[in-house]
């Protein structure tokens, strides 16, 4: 914040230089489906997004997986770079390094089942300590490997005598750290008995457990069923009261325009025009929505084609039913043809459809950037907000296309504007409907539930299948699921304004409401209780979007 849009160049431009990628500074990054930059590159380039806010720390997760031994060594000797000359501290965690990349880094920790610790201290004296507990390495091994075989219990542990050590097993590994290895600590971390809760220091400690183990087979199976059933359910929903204490502290933060943590972090409308312009131009630069556009017009052709046979037929004069005999008494309430009530459930079905499958992309696709993005400290509610503030306009533009398609087959006799932003609230429950799956449904699975939860507020509970007179004394307290449905209201708002043309050319019109609990009033009304559902699907989002994954979030 504290820099212009020159001094953000120069930074961006002495930070290229010092990573030796200024040369990329026009290039294309790349991804799945457009190649670029290689692999190496975009790594320098990953940690250069990171060294333009100046940290103090950084901290990488295996910056040399997926390259080749070359690529990983100059990788390794730009951070050493990085670190000798930036004085800024650098944690990496690395497989199976090469030795030249190994020997770049100063200091070395191993860990072992569990996170414990085997060694942490500097890397020239690692092998030391190792060969002064008894494991001795082969002459043509190198050194990073023989730690990582030591760490599972590969290599043999030979005695003073030269014998091997038949009771040694590698859970005896962080004993031999805490009781042997204080020589090879720095000094802060000489005592560590007061900072381990437990350490096993007898040899036959451990001994000992294994043969409780293996007497206790079902019980200790049971247990471990029991503890990985309880990480789960903490992996994925983490615990109700940390989930509210973050939300209201984060809400609060907001309201209180509160900074949390040592980095100064941007106010609420800088990371939301920051995430909007961001998600703008993710939707927008490829120009792939505009091929989108056609699918909306077609499916709203397809739509309109269930209309062309525009044939309606109010019910029977009411002189005819006065005199008339008792089976024609039927056609004195209900409409003799009533094409406009099934052109209504296709319009909203087909609507909602379209909106779901748009809407599960918005959030779905980039589930993992978010994460890395609140693990850094983002605020949820700028970035949800600036993304659905981002898909606004494909909503009122791909409604439109959808709303030209089908007046290009059907001749609507609703109003203009009515008819419209019905189809546009209708849209808005869609996505917003599209949103909330993507937080609960694995990817490959979205469109299929897209179809059948279309099919089941558009077809099922849509008011018309199981008449609304009908619904309570058949499905008792199922009632509410055809409240929620935005096909039930549409479905009203949509014959009411269409039906409402023929009030000065049909007698008796009214009884075509009656028959199905329309009310001619209720339009606008019903547009809004659409809108409101939509919303309501859009607060469901926000919670799975806290609530899950709360450990890749922290």
């Amino acid at each position: 914040r504290d820099f212009d849009q020159h001094a953000r160049q120069e930074e961006c431009l002495k930070v290229m230089k010092f990573l030796e990628i200024e040369h990329l500074s026009n290039a294309v990054i790349g991804d799945a489906k457009k190649r670029g930059i290689s692999g190496g590159q975009r790594k320098r380039v990953n940690i250069g997004m990171e060294l333009v806010s100046r940290p103090r720390f950084l901290v990488l997760d295996e910056p040399t997986s997926g390259l080749d031994a070359v690529t990983s060594e100059l990788l390794a000797t730009i951070l050493q770079k990085i670190v000798r000359e930036t004085r800024i501290s650098v944690a990496a965690i690395i497989h199976a390094p090469s030795p030249e990349t190994f020997s770049k880094f100063d200091d070395f920790t191993l860990l072992g089942v569990g996170g414990t610790v085997l060694y942490s201290g500097e890397r020239a004296r690692a092998l030391e300590y190792f060969e002064s507990i008894g494991f001795e390495k082969p002459a043509k091994k190198a050194e990073a490997d023989f730690f990582l075989e030591i760490s599972m219990g590969r290599v043999p542990r030979k005695l003073k005598n030269g014998d091997v050590d038949s009771d040694y097993n590698k859970t005896q590994l962080p004993w031999f750290w805490v009781e042997h290895g204080k020589a090879f600590r720095p000094e802060e971390l000489k005592e560590l008995a007061s900072v381990h809760k437990e350490v096993k220091n007898t040899k036959n400690d451990a001994k000992e457990e294994g043969e409780k183990s293996e007497q206790s087979t079902c019980m200790a199976k049971m247990s471990a069923a029991g503890k990985e059933m309880q990480n789960m359910a903490a992996v994925e929903w983490h615990s109700v009261s940390n989930y509210a204490i973050d939300c209201a502290s984060e809400f609060w933060e907001f309201i209180t325009c509160k900074k949390n943590g040592n980095r100064d972090k941007q106010g609420f409308f800088f990371i939301f025009f920051i995430c909007g312009r961001r998600t703008y131009y993710q939707m927008y630069r490829d120009g792939v929505w505009l091929w989108q556009l056609f699918f909306h017009i077609l499916i709203g052709a397809f739509t309109g084609v269930f209309g062309i046979m525009d044939n309606f037929i109010g019910p029977l004069k009411e002189d005819t039913c006065l005199d008339g005999p008792v089976p024609t008494l039927a056609a004195c309430v209900q409409p003799l043809t009533n094409i406009i009530l099934f052109l209504a459930l296709f319009v909203n079905w087909l609507a909602l459809f379209s909106g779901m499958i748009e809407g599960i992309h918005t959030f779905g696709d980039e589930q993992v950037v978010f994460w890395r993005h609140t693990s850094r400290g983002l605020p949820t509610i700028p970035y949800f907000l600036a993304k659905i503030l981002s898909d606004a306009p494909r909503m009122v533009v791909n409604s439109a296309m959808y709303y030209v398609g089908f007046l290009l087959v059907y001749p609507s006799h609703g109003t203009t504007s009515g008819l419209y932003g019905l189809i546009l609230v209708i849209y808005f429950a869609g996505y917003s409907f599209g949103y909330l799956m993507s937080m609960i449904f694995a990817p490959r699975l979205r469109s299929l539930w897209c179809v059948i939860f279309a099919i089941m507020w558009g077809i099922v509970f849509n008011g018309v299948a199981t008449p609304l007179s009908q619904v309570r004394d058949q499905y008792g307290g199922l009632e509410g699921l055809w409240n929620i449905s935005a096909p039930r209201w549409g479905v009203e708002a949509f014959y009411v304004d269409q039906i409402t043309f023929y009030t000065d050319y049909v007698e008796n019109i009214e009884n075509s409401f009656r028959a199905l609990q329309y009310n001619p009033d209720n339009f606008s009304r019903n547009c809004g209780i659409i809108f409101g559902i939509g919303w309501m699907w859009i607060a469901f989002t926000y919670f799975f979007l806290k609530a899950c994954n709360r450990t890749q979030q922290k």
